[in-house]
């Protein structure tokens, strides 16, 4: 099991099928499982800006559902943060082989409060953290 971003009340993997006017959702996941607490919280901490992202300064949103890592690829997107804001752009495929993005062209730009960003992130966080201790 695996939790799923959600903007708007559409999962980020919805979003996608929509953007590449695609039959199906991406298999691409993310971190964030209690089957690796670890893991979820090493990656809301990247999204937070707590620990640099893995490669070229994206924030890896979805991960390879095989092998859990950024080496098979998945989705990125440029994260800033400025005047209160949180941005998601230039979401797109990447792979830890090159440096080159495969931008969606349809995809939106995502724009978060960063006091809500924030807060959800670490609320999450905290679940993740608890499970981590417990098990």
């Amino acid at each position: 099991m695996f939790l799923d971003f959600f903007v708007d009340g559409k999962a980020l993997r919805t979003w996608i099928q929509e953007w590449e006017d695609a039959d199906r959702q991406p298999d691409e996941t993310s971190l964030l499982t209690p089957a690796r607490p670890e893991w979820a919280v090493q990656q809301i901490d990247r999204l937070l800006g707590r620990i640099p992202h893995q490669h070229w300064n994206r924030a890896w949103l979805l991960f390879c559902s095989a092998c859990w890592t950024e080496d098979c690829g998945g989705v990125t997107a440029d994260l800033r943060k400025e005047k209160g804001l949180v941005h998601w752009s230039g979401i797109g495929w990447d792979d830890s082989l090159t440096d080159e993005t495969y931008r969606i062209e349809t995809a939106l730009d995502f724009v978060f409060d960063a006091q809500q960003y924030e807060q959800t992130l670490l609320d999450a966080r905290a679940r993740f953290t608890r499970r981590k201790r417990s098990g």
